[in-house]
């Protein structure tokens, strides 16, 4: 039997779920993640909720987004104790609050975008009311506070008000602020290190650069992505010395491309990163699990990840015998769980690579075609092969559940991946009866799109609230509206009620959106589904 003993190396490991971009994990399925956790190894699982916990006298603060009631986080809190973990509060103090902007009383809280207005006394009174309700609810005065990806900081409503600062000097201004009101709660605070580095990135006095970190402040340096070792000590080098050492590090268990985790690809990254930590002393590690996009992938499809990590941190091998205790913790051999990965591989050239194909097939659309570039010649057959794997893994009695999702998807992609692109040629070349079994296919998407939705349906149910699922049904409603369109709109073509179909009249581009090609490698990893979708502008969905 493995054990996982305390470790030297780490003062302290973290698993943090996403409760803020759709899904809100329910209640019990966090009691089960806490066991495993438990049983992994980790001191704590923290929650990033940006609006989506209660606070007193603000109704419209998390309303209809599936926010946590005061009781709720108490039980959670208390069965992280019965387990010997702390259970912490994530929230946002600077940027990334643009939710609220929809209710009217909470407009004038922001400069620009989704970005708090710094030295606005209103704002301190209310990240006031934030801390004290999470005081009130959170038995850990161990906090993560935010304060990531405000780009924008200081061009707004605040250069109105105050004229030119640097994000140096606003960043630690409101650092500052913040770090009263938050020790008057008696927390100790993390924050995200982001906008520190960015700051020191671009100041041109790199030698005398220097912020005020407030003591009870640790930044973490956060990076997802693998780089050459090399590049990645010069950023542990750089966030040690900004932050005078009061540094962590936080990595990811990508989750927010699709429905299909990145397993393979986080376990490579961690590796890298994971050293630096060790070389450079940083002891203390986060493990992030974000859902970007809509939160599509099931809160458990990164258990591999989650134990990988925990092996790094206790400097332990991925051998039969910690193979043995997943299986006994988890109920699912690992090499089996692992196959997950399958459907966010496909026929890579590099095995370690993370794309989410099946994610920009399924939205891909079927006349504009937008994303037609990123279809494998064989993308059917490859499809099918992974369904066949994924099937296996159906009747396992505590995560089939997840896999029958994905065969689904699978055989979902398998036959609608091609079709923008068939469509497409056949009108080209006036092929009618060709057009005729592309509609037969589209009948067949259809009916195999209902499954999915189900299936999906039934693995959001059991894990989250039903807060969020709204977006995935509008989402995979209008999908299938607009292939019955597509159906109709061909129909018209071919009885010759229409001359033409407007979108299959433009010769089709490759695909010009930023990320798809990132020095010049193609990165088969995009879940922007209103870019996928369509050319026009949509609300995000």
């Amino acid at each position: 039997m493995l054990k996982i003993a305390k470790r030297k190396y780490f003062k302290d490991l973290g698993y943090m779920v996403d409760c803020s971009r759709g899904a809100v994990a329910n209640v019990g399925n966090l009691k089960k993640l806490i066991d495993i956790l438990s049983d992994f190894g980790y001191d704590y699982l923290m929650l990033y909720t940006e609006d989506v916990y209660e606070i007193e006298g603000e109704p419209y603060f998390g309303y209809m987004r599936g926010r946590y009631s005061a009781s709720e986080i108490k039980e959670i809190d208390e069965y992280c104790q019965s387990k010997n973990m702390e259970l912490r509060a994530c929230i946002q103090t600077l940027a990334h609050m643009g939710r609220l902007l929809r209710h009217d009383q909470y407009k004038s809280l922001f400069e620009i975008n989704d970005i708090f207005t710094v030295k606005d006394e209103k704002v301190y009174e209310f990240i006031d009311k934030m801390l004290n309700a999470v005081s009130k609810m959170f038995s850990c005065k161990k906090i993560h506070i935010g304060m990531d990806e405000a780009w924008a900081l200081g061009r707004g409503k605040y250069l109105d008000l105050h004229g030119q600062h640097s994000k140096t000097e606003i960043m630690a201004y409101h650092l500052q602020r913040v770090a009263e009101i938050a020790k008057k709660y008696g927390f100790i605070c993390d924050i995200w290190g982001d906008m520190l580095y960015s700051a020191y990135m671009e100041s041109e006095d790199k030698e005398h650069f220097h912020i005020d970190m407030p003591d009870i402040i640790t930044a973490f340096s956060w990076r997802y992505w693998k780089r050459d070792q090399a590049s990645s000590e010069e950023e542990f080098k750089i966030y040690k010395k900004i932050t005078n050492g009061q540094m962590g590090f936080a990595g990811g268990a990508q989750k927010w491309g699709g429905f299909v985790p990145g397993n393979t690809y986080s376990m490579q990254a961690l590796d890298e990163q994971v050293t630096s930590c060790l070389k450079f002393k940083v002891d203390r590690l986060l493990l992030t699990a974000w859902g970007d996009g809509g939160a599509d992938a099931s809160l458990f499809s990164t258990l591999p990840t989650i134990f990988y990590c925990s092996l790094l941190a206790h400097k332990l091998k991925l051998n039969r015998t910690a193979k043995k205790y997943f299986l006994d913790v988890v109920g699912m051999k690992f090499d089996d769980f692992m196959i997950i990965d399958k459907l966010g591989i496909l026929d890579s050239k590099d095995p370690l690579t993370y794309n989410n194909l099946s994610f920009i097939y399924l939205y891909n659309d079927l006349l504009q075609g937008l994303f037609d570039e990123a279809v494998l010649p064989n993308a059917t057959s490859l499809l099918n092969d992974v369904a066949i794997l994924l099937k296996k893994n159906i009747k396992n009695d505590k995560f089939g559940y997840i896999f029958k999702t994905l065969y689904s998807l699978a055989k979902l992609t398998a036959i609608k991946a091609p079709l923008s692109i068939n469509i497409y040629n056949h009108y080209k070349a006036s092929d009618k009866q060709a057009l005729a079994n592309d509609i037969n296919d589209i009948k067949i998407t259809i009916k195999l799109l209902d499954i999915f939705l189900h299936d999906f349906e039934i693995q959001w149910h059991k894990e989250n609230k039903a807060f969020g699922f709204e977006k995935q049904i509008i989402r995979l409603g209008g999908l299938k509206e607009r292939l019955n369109y597509t159906i109709r709109q061909i129909n018209r073509y071919l009885l010759n009620e229409i001359t033409k179909i407007d979108e299959l009249e433009e010769e089709r581009l490759p695909i010009s959106v930023s990320w798809w090609n990132h020095n010049n490698q193609i990165l088969n990893n995009f879940n922007g589904y209103k870019e996928i979708v369509s050319a026009g502008s949509l609300r995000e969905l």
